[in-house]
């Protein structure tokens, strides 16, 4: 009867044959006899069960006790490679299967299942630039914070690319009609802090502010500067600040990106942070030879008599040989593809 709608006499006359016909059970007056069960049973062999019509399907074959749990589970079981099947349905795009895995999910922590290289799916709708798929795992639960084995959460990983919709999407609050469409009970599913991520560092003390600034991000950058980002954060290995390695990367448009007031249209940042050498950015500027730089951050009023005065100045030492260059290695596109052939 699945699928169909059908009245109760309908129901009933395709389950149990009619009394009068095929039992003799019913009689006037009290029964004969004294028993503490119905005593339809004694009488069954007076039942002809070929006078029933009852289709059946041969297609139709009930399942044994278990299957529908076991189907559940496999579809999250991992290959050799760690993906699960939402892993593979995120990596080649696939929207509705990758929606329709969510629903399935028996429990949050299902969406958070890591592979070998500990990316977990919403890692790769990152890496594959897909904002709906990262809103739709972000609403049902998953966790914003899983770190690859390189320590980046998936803002890190949106942060090296400049990929500010799927920020974006791991940011904004979740609103209560997100919650119906994607059927997610709020009292069961847990959702991460999103703040909790604007400054974490990476295992390489990366903050995401700084991987921007790598990337040269502009638009990025003022997102991060508008969500509340620490943009005077301090990189773990060296102690330098964005300030520092927009600097170091001779981009004035980004140094001034970072140095202009808010009110301005620029991030506001700290002007004379000094790195673990002591240097501020206006002294790699200098020790760099870029004079615009320098002028543009003595015109924003850094300070610049800690360093003029001093020897190591005009020595000529390159601050630049320290800034990172963008390597897109996170993950393996084809590997992940070819696992689903």
């Amino acid at each position: 009867m699945e699928g169909r709608i059908v009245s109760d006499e309908a129901s009933y006359s395709t389950r149990i044959p009619d009394y009068q016909t095929h039992t003799n059970i019913i009689t006037e007056g009290k029964p004969s006899y004294d028993r503490l069960d119905s005593g339809i049973s004694s009488q069954l062999d007076s039942l002809n069960l070929n006078d029933i019509s009852c289709p059946v399907s041969p297609a139709v074959k009930s399942p044994e006790p278990g299957y529908a749990e076991y189907e559940a589970d496999s579809l999250w079981e991992q290959d050799a490679d760690g993906d699960s099947q939402l892993h593979l349905a995120c990596a080649t795009q696939a929207e509705d299967v990758v929606f329709a895995l969510i629903r399935l999910a028996p429990h949050p922590a299902c969406l958070d299942l890591q592979n070998n290289e500990m990316y977990a799916p919403l890692h790769i709708a990152v890496l594959t630039n897909q904002p709906s798929l990262v809103r739709r795992l972000v609403v049902a639960g998953a966790r914003v914070e899983t770190r690859d084995q390189e320590g980046n959460s998936p803002l890190h990983l949106a942060s090296k690319r400049g990929y500010l919709e799927c920020a974006e999407a791991l940011l904004r609050s979740i609103t209560v009609q997100e919650l119906q469409e994607a059927g997610v009970d709020s009292k069961v599913v847990q959702h991460s802090n999103t703040t909790d991520i604007l400054n974490m560092k990476n295992y390489h003390g990366e903050h995401c502010v700084h991987l921007a600034t790598f990337g040269q991000h502009y638009s990025f950058l003022q997102f991060l500067a508008w969500i509340g980002a620490d943009l005077n954060a301090t990189e773990g290995r060296s102690g330098k600040t964005a300030l520092h390695y927009a600097v170091n990367k001779r981009d004035c448009q980004l140094v001034k990106l970072l140095a202009l007031p808010r009110l301005a249209g620029g991030c506001g940042v700290f002007l004379n942070q000094r790195d673990w050498a002591g240097r501020t950015p206006v002294q790699c500027a200098a020790i760099n030879g870029d004079a615009d730089i320098v002028a543009d951050l003595t015109g924003l009023g850094c300070d610049t008599t800690a360093w003029e005065s001093e020897e190591s100045g005009g020595e000529g030492e390159e601050e630049t040989s320290d800034c990172r260059t963008q390597s897109y290695t996170d993950i393996e596109m084809t590997r992940v593809l070819a696992s689903t052939a």
